[in-house]
């Protein structure tokens, strides 16, 4: 049975985080766990989908990679629990950083909100902008500060019931109630070359 617990311990300005997996202790105090509009784990700008450079922005994390057949690369981020805290994806060319994607309980936004956390638990500015989009071959949508914003968070309904799924604006007071995140998203900004 997979047991996870976090413990954070305030020394100073200094936290410790820890998970431990089968009985195997993971001290997170090293790893940028953070994905907000300024970028995630670490990474701020569109840096070229190179392993070593990503490597040297995101120490201490653990890379693994993937090239898919239209030339398009991702890069996985873990700490060495069960499942990768970000996935680095690139341009259609494969050459740059397009976007960074968490989804894992360990990773938090701006506002402390992680994987779960309700959509009504999102400050309102932060949630200003919202299009419907299927999530996980489930329903959901997507909500930033506009429509050109660099940080999303992708919500998923409960399972069960639902009313309209979209436009967004059809969307029922209760089905929102109900949604939560399922991933945050950052978008890089155009590359510099």
């Amino acid at each position: 049975m997979r047991r996870v617990a976090l413990a954070l311990l305030a020394l100073g300005a200094c936290a410790t985080s820890e998970v431990t997996e089968h009985d195997e202790t993971i001290d997170l105090s090293g790893f940028n766990l953070t994905i907000g509009p300024d970028g995630a784990a670490g990474i701020s700008e569109a840096l070229p989908m190179d392993m070593e450079i990503i490597r040297a922005a995101v120490e201490p994390f653990m890379l693994g990679g993937d090239t898919h057949p239209d030339g398009s690369r991702e890069i996985t981020l873990w700490t060495g629990d069960v499942f990768p805290e970000f996935v680095i994806y690139s341009t259609p060319d494969g050459r740059y950083i397009r976007e960074i994607v968490a989804s894992e309980g360990n990773v938090t936004g701006p506002y402390g909100e992680r994987d779960g956390t309700n959509f009504f638990e999102i400050p309102a500015a932060e949630r200003a902008y919202c299009v419907a989009q299927p999530v996980d071959n489930w329903h959901g949508f997507r909500c930033s500060t506009g429509p050109d914003g660099r940080f999303w968070r992708v919500l998923r309904f409960a399972d069960g019931e639902i009313g309209p799924t979209e436009p967004f604006e059809a969307i029922r007071q209760f089905d929102l109630e109900n949604a939560s995140i399922t991933e945050m998203r950052w978008i890089a900004p155009p590359p510099e070359e």
